[in-house]
């Protein structure tokens, strides 16, 4: 028994090595597509070949030479969004939006996300943010990735995406909750649910209601609109279904150590 017990162990020792090893990989390789990249002051710049960015990136690489030979260096605080897609489906257009937020700590520094709508009004938009993306081969889609934790025992667990808030007319976005694997749902940052609310203290029973746990994450939308109404504002909506869904498909691949990486030029559907 001792030796079955020991034999499983290290299988799974070698499973939850295997797993991020390929969710390392994942993340540490760059891929390129057809682009146009949108400048905080409106300016939109079309280009042979965009990096997909990631979550924390500082700096988007892009270039007009199909071999990136000559490339040029981004700064992501000067984009407000990127718009790729697969040359096989140049109608399907993606976007992601960069959303600086600032980090926890002392030091006052800023981790910069990218992701896209699934709840808005005129007061303030919530986005979806995953780590990596992946365009489809087969649809030209693009789907946020989820990448699996192995922990004690050998369990396993998805993580979440990044929901974060970024209100009209403000520069710097705040991390509010997350949306688990297969769902739509936002959950609030429990950790932080003080922080959050303080975000909807302009409707104070919005503020209350967050703090004694009667407000929920699933109710944003509503919290949305009430904010807007508060300061006058119209035009609350409710992002379609397809956006708010079409990251957290059970037919999204999570990173393990079963998946493979095809490339870096715009073929990184596993």
């Amino acid at each position: 028994m001792k030796r079955i017990i020991a034999a499983l162990s290290l299988v799974m020792l070698s499973v939850a090595v295997h797993a991020q090893l390929a969710a390392m990989i994942h993340k540490a390789i760059n891929v390129y597509y057809p682009g146009i990249v949108t400048f905080n002051d409106g300016r939109q710049v079309e280009y042979k070949q965009v990096e997909l960015p990631k979550e924390g990136e500082t700096e988007i690489t892009v270039s007009n030479d199909a071999k990136r030979k000559k490339t040029t260096v981004l700064q992501s605080e000067k984009i407000q969004s990127i718009t790729v897609w697969y040359e096989d489906y140049p109608s399907v257009r993606n976007t992601l939006y960069h959303i600086s937020v600032e980090s926890d700590g002392k030091n006052k520094t800023y981790k910069s996300y990218w992701g896209y709508p699934i709840y808005s009004s005129a007061w303030g938009t919530v986005y979806q943010c995953h780590i990596t993306y992946t365009l489809d081969k087969k649809t030209g889609q693009l789907d946020g990735d989820y990448y699996e934790s192995v922990g004690a025992y050998g369990m396993r667990s998805v993580n979440p995406a990044s929901a974060v808030l970024l209100r009209k007319g403000k520069k710097k976005g705040m991390y509010i909750g997350y949306v688990p694997y297969n769902s739509s749902t936002l959950w609030w940052n429990m950790l932080k649910l003080k922080a959050v609310a303080e975000n909807f203290a302009d409707v104070p029973y919005i503020r209350q209601g967050i703090l004694k746990k009667t407000v929920f994450g699933n109710d944003i939308q509503f919290v949305l609109d009430m904010m807007a109404l508060s300061h006058g504002l119209h035009g609350g909506q409710e992002i379609s279904d397809f956006d708010k869904t079409h990251a957290t498909s059970s037919d999204r691949p999570v990173v393990t150590e079963t998946l493979g990486i095809n490339g870096t030029d715009g073929d990184d559907t596993f």
